[in-house]
């Protein structure tokens, strides 16, 4: 029987989204008794790259909570991949995905000017933009065919900005003078990014000739996706894009947007390699526990999700709440958000 938290099925899947067409793999679940299956989870919805290589998903099971359920993993079809699913964990686990708000071109978050520091994440992402083309106007080697997402700012002649991105991923950085056509506007491209037992880093650092607006994009390989932390400085006599009060570097436990009326972005780092497995807990402000959920940290880097729902399952209030994310004696971080109706 589903107990009131266990709000989400996580599960780790391994197969080849390329081959999903031929033969899908999908996750499925039905009241204990009943004859009718509903789908939790499609192979087919998830982006390509990284085949053969375990996946984290987690799937919203909140409808049936008090329900006594069964779940199914079937694969359908022929000429597909293999395909296995391991560590199935039922419990108050934040289902993804959600789209970062910074996968348009549109919303690209603000980079500002000085040391800028960022965690996020693109599996969740449209696959907007491509700097690769088989000639020479491309400015990488590789085809970054993942889903992206997108930093900008203002720089003046003379300029420099350095980047550091970290992930266990393919993961690539390119530096755009327009947000439109990669393969025209793109001026700059870090080395790929390659995956190692601990979090590895590729760099970028350009010296400005003119003065503009420019377009930082994060991407994958071949559509590889995943979490990563962005760490660098725009250095020079620059104007950040006006866009309000932001709050890019994260001393302890950054809470992306705060204020929020809805699901919040939760990030950080500390000090570690390899992986680490954690929890985050939110406290109203009488000091009362009102969410715990599992987050894991890869390199010290961590991504999570907090949909305004209490243990219970019902909309957090308006107020603020303290925020902590514990991985044992390695890191104890902190953090408040403020819920507006």
């Amino acid at each position: 029987m589903l107990a009131p938290s266990d709000r989400g099925l996580q599960f780790y899947w391994l197969g080849n989204r390329t081959w999903a067409a031929q033969a899908n793999a999908t996750c499925l679940i039905r009241p204990q008794g009943s004859g009718t299956w509903t789908q939790l989870w499609s192979l087919l919805n998830e982006g390509p790259g990284e085949e053969f290589q375990y996946r984290r998903r987690v799937v919203d099971v909140s409808t049936w909570l008090g329900d006594s359920v069964q779940f199914a993993f079937r694969v359908a079809g022929t000429n597909g991949a293999d395909f296995a699913v391991d560590d199935l964990i039922i419990g108050d686990f934040v289902p993804f995905p959600v789209a970062p708000a910074n996968d348009l071109c549109a919303t690209a978050q603000v980079l500002p000017a000085g040391n800028f520091e960022f965690a996020g994440y693109t599996c969740s992402a449209n696959n907007s933009l491509n700097p690769y083309h088989a000639n020479s106007l491309s400015c990488t080697s590789d085809n970054l065919s993942g889903g992206d997402v997108f930093y900008r700012f203002n720089a003046a002649a003379g300029d420099t900005i350095d980047v550091n991105l970290a992930g266990d991923w393919q993961a690539a950085l390119y530096l755009m003078t327009a947000c439109d056509t990669a393969v025209t506007s793109c001026v700059a491209a870090s080395q790929i990014l390659e995956v190692s037992d601990t979090a590895s880093v590729a760099t970028l650092h350009h010296l400005f000739s003119s003065s503009g607006t420019y377009y930082l994009g994060v991407d994958g390989v071949g559509g590889e996706c995943g979490d990563f932390h962005l760490t660098g400085r725009l250095r020079g006599p620059t104007t950040a894009v006006d866009d309000g009060p932001h709050d890019g570097a994260f001393p302890v436990l950054r809470v992306s947007p705060n204020p929020t009326t809805g699901a919040v972005l939760l990030s950080g780092r500390f000090p570690a390699s390899g992986t680490k497995e954690g929890t985050i807990t939110i406290f109203d402000a009488a000091g009362r526990r009102v969410w715990r959920g599992a987050v894991r940290a890869n390199g010290g880097v961590f991504v999570a999700m907090w949909d305004r729902r209490l243990q219970d399952g019902s909309l957090a209030p308006s107020g603020t709440y303290l925020l902590r994310a514990r991985f044992g004696s390695d890191a104890d971080l902190t953090g408040r958000v403020t819920v507006l109706d």
